[in-house]
């Protein structure tokens, strides 16, 4: 279903951060104090399991958070000017979490693929043109590197990784060891990218239950099977409920049909920008 652009919706639930709460303003001024007071009393942010540094003005991250050794969530999100890490973050042995969402990171720090208890990596929106062999932790299972400039993947890739995003990317082939390594795959989104055929047994992959391919040249339509015009509903004749779930760039909310009283409700999905 397509959903004409909208009047207010609710706002959404949105534990991962995918919206910028605060887009009017260049620098979140809360953050910001938070990393200055890093510097200046590291001592004081040994206890914390979660950090966020998110829209903070930094070019740089302190060294200092190496001592951070009990962080198990970091947040370097909407740092438009980063593009590397420290050393000092291959001392963060007890990092899961790791969102580094519209940066500039043009190469994954290899620091980051030291670290042993690393579970979900996002590097969503930055210029990621390559990762090297050694710059994704073996211990990964969600990979998120939606809207770079990748034409490539590591062969190497971590053997339990369960969740991929690398829809808007320039990828020409995936690795032909992936079907071997990846055994335990369960999504992966490949839309938008140059993709014109699969690793042999890719699709036989026993846990793999979603898979997003549309806009690569492996699944162009022909000429002479045009798709179908679209079916547009005007949001004034849906009431938009409760929030159902996020993810893929949006938020999906269960909805009804104020025009037709007794028909079955419906799902849509309000995209990230129209939910700011």
């Amino acid at each position: 279903m397509l959903v004409a652009k909208a009047a207010p919706t609710p706002a959404p639930n949105d534990p991962r951060g995918l919206v910028d709460t605060n887009a009017s303003e260049t620098v979140d001024h809360k953050t910001a104090a938070t990393a200055v007071a890093l510097v200046k009393s590291p001592a004081d942010f040994t206890h914390l399991t979660e950090l966020s540094l998110k829209k903070a003005g930094l070019a740089a991250v302190p060294a200092a958070i190496g001592q951070c050794a009990l962080v198990k969530k970091l947040e370097l999100s909407l740092n438009p000017e980063l593009c590397s890490l420290p050393a000092e973050v291959g001392q963060l042995s007890s990092l899961r979490i790791f969102f580094a969402l519209g940066c500039s990171f043009s190469a994954v720090p290899p620091v980051l693929g030291t670290l042993p208890s690393l579970y979900m990596l996002s590097f969503k929106s930055n210029r990621l043109t390559s990762i090297s062999e050694d710059a994704l932790a073996p211990s990964l299972e969600w990979l998120i590197l939606t809207d770079n400039q990748l034409e490539s993947l590591p062969t190497n890739l971590p053997t339990g990784l369960r969740k991929v995003m690398l829809t808007n990317n320039r990828l020409r082939a995936l690795p032909d060891t992936m079907p071997r390594r990846c055994v335990d795959l369960e999504l992966i989104r490949l839309a938008d990218n140059q993709l014109t055929a699969l690793p042999y047994g890719f699709v036989e992959l026993p846990k793999l239950s979603w898979m997003g391919l549309s806009g690569n040249p492996l699944v162009a339509r022909k000429a002479s099977n045009p798709l179908p015009p679209p079916n547009w509903v005007a949001i004034e004749e849906l009431e938009v409920g409760e929030q159902l779930g996020a993810g893929g760039g949006g938020f999906v909310h269960r909805a009804s049909w104020a025009s037709k009283p007794g028909a079955p409700p419906c799902a849509i999905k309000i995209s990230e920008t129209l939910a700011r």
